[in-house]
């Protein structure tokens, strides 16, 4: 992501689409290794987002990350609502509610994308994972706010966190007494 940003931001060439291009990837086999995993990218993401000053510098690059990391903080705020709406509906008897939101999303976005790359692989075994990708992205979307505030924000929201803060602060100013 860094390199892609400083192709970008250098104007050292360009980042082109193939189509035929084939990848394959490695899931991870553990939910804890899929959190790790997507922490690592949503902190290095928002590292690069400070690094290269995006959406300051006027680069359709900075046009299309900015859209993005606002649309997966406004999913991320929509997700934590979710939680806390979720329980108000079955006090309110209002149910019905929540199946709004979840109807559209599926049938404008997961059914589609399920269709066709049922269709594409012949094979409908695929549909069974419908709940799990919603559970995966609640995960995600969570990750990826907590990612925010931790990096953009700055705030200590681990005791893992604040030891490597701390000790950032202790290397800085070693280093600073030992260079004056």
């Amino acid at each position: 992501m860094d390199f892609t940003f400083l192709i970008h931001r250098k104007k050292l060439g360009k980042i082109k689409f193939s189509g035929k291009v084939f990848v394959t990837t490695q899931d991870p086999e553990k939910l804890t290794s899929f959190i790790t995993q997507i922490n690592r990218w949503y902190t290095g993401f928002w590292q690069c987002v400070l690094k290269h000053n995006v959406p300051w510098q006027g680069q359709a690059l900075d046009v299309e990350v900015g859209m993005l990391a606002l649309e997966g903080l406004f999913g991320s705020l929509i997700t934590i609502g979710l939680f806390i709406f979720v329980p108000l509906t079955f006090l309110a008897d209002k149910l019905s509610i929540m199946f709004i939101p979840l109807g559209v999303d599926l049938s404008l976005f997961v059914l589609p994308t399920l269709i066709l790359t049922a269709v594409r692989y012949k094979n409908l075994g695929i549909f069974k994972f419908i709940p799990g990708l919603y559970f995966l992205r609640i995960i995600s979307s969570l990750v990826f706010l907590i990612t925010f505030l931790k990096v953009v924000v700055g705030l200590d929201l681990s005791l893992k966190w604040a030891k490597i803060k701390r000790y950032q602060v202790k290397e800085r100013l070693w280093l600073n007494q030992s260079h004056q």
